[in-house]
């Protein structure tokens, strides 16, 4: 998918949105034409780039290969950099379009924090988001009967209460373990981490789309399609993540709820959640085994629960029951 202002200096640049990553990426080359002027762009970013590896410039880390579509109509690998690295780049290119790249990359990044609010595929409302990824602005409303519930009344969105469903998506401050990881990742708010995994959730089927990115939930919800383990192997305190190595924060533990330590995990292909108690007793893990042996003796419907040991720790265990069709409601009536 393109960005809708996708020329510039004449020159169009062509530009992916990396889900991974939850950033547009550039191609290198198409910027080096636009901004060099050059007849062989190709061979003024292959001569660049041995330069800049050669002086083991930081920029050099920072370039990642992504398939897009060639001319010739073909997929082909190509050196891409997101909005900060194409900057940094225009360092090393003395060009008299510098500048005004650089305020055309600010107006096509811009759109980053402008969203639509989904409920599938389904588009439900224009949002914009603030520095500290809360709700700031709300646009136009699409889809009314699609509100999450408990966030429209008859006149139709009540917005203190969508702001407030919104901000509870997040994980809560009091959660165990998140100062700490928060500032391994480099944010301030637990809010901050949403934008990161477009909202997702296991527990329902809403989720916010970038504006002008033609995002699919199929593509992208992870009911049905893989997720990071970063995230919840970081709350828990797996510490060696930190050294040199990329964080993703593509994951649902970006909207679980509660205090106590949680993350999911993939298990012979199951969703499962995986949570931990509070010491010295760590009695809540215990409380949940033990609540679902009793329902099913009495033959209520139940979640099953297990005990599982981890890093010498013992936490539950148990298969989400929230499916692609199905919802838990925290404001159902």
């Amino acid at each position: 998918m393109t960005t809708p202002k996708n020329i510039f200096n004449g020159k169009p640049i062509r530009a992916e949105f990396s889900t991974e990553r939850g950033e547009w990426l550039f191609s290198v080359v198409d910027a080096v034409a636009a901004l060099s002027g050059s007849d062989n762009p190709r061979r003024y970013w292959s001569d660049l780039k041995r330069k800049i590896e050669a002086e083991k410039n930081e920029l050099y880390e920072k370039i990642v290969q992504l398939k897009m579509k060639a001319p010739d109509g073909k997929m082909r690998e190509t050196d891409t950099l997101n909005a900060k690295g194409l900057t940094e780049l225009c360092e090393h290119i003395k060009s008299a379009h510098n500048t005004a790249f650089i305020e055309w990359l600010a107006t096509v990044v811009g759109t980053s924090k402008k969203f639509v609010l989904k409920h599938k595929d389904i588009v439900v409302v224009e949002i914009e988001l603030d520095g500290g990824g809360e709700i700031a602005e709300l646009g136009k409303l699409l889809n009314a009967s699609h509100l999450p519930v408990g966030t429209a009344d008859e006149k139709g969105i009540v917005v203190r209460e969508l702001r407030d469903w919104w901000s509870s998506r997040s994980i809560p401050a009091s959660r165990a373990g998140l100062d700490m990881f928060l500032q391994t990742v480099g944010l301030r708010f637990p809010q901050q981490l949403l934008d990161k995994s477009f909202g997702l959730s296991l527990s329902d089927q809403y989720w916010i789309c970038p504006k002008n990115a033609d995002l699919k939930w199929a593509e992208i919800n992870f009911f049905h399609n893989t997720f990071s383990d970063d995230v919840g192997d970081l709350l828990f305190g797996r510490a060696e993540l930190r050294d040199g190595q990329a964080v993703s924060l593509l994951s649902p533990d970006n909207t679980s709820d509660g205090m106590l330590k949680k993350k999911w995990k993939i298990l012979d292909g199951k969703r499962c959640l995986i949570k931990g108690g509070s010491k010295p007793f760590n009695q809540e893990v215990v409380n949940e085994v033990l609540a679902s042996r009793i329902c099913k003796r009495l033959g209520i419907p139940f979640v099953n629960y297990e005990i599982i040991e981890l890093d010498g720790e013992k936490y539950s265990i148990c298969p989400d029951f929230i499916d692609g069709d199905t919802e838990l409601s925290p404001h159902g009536e």
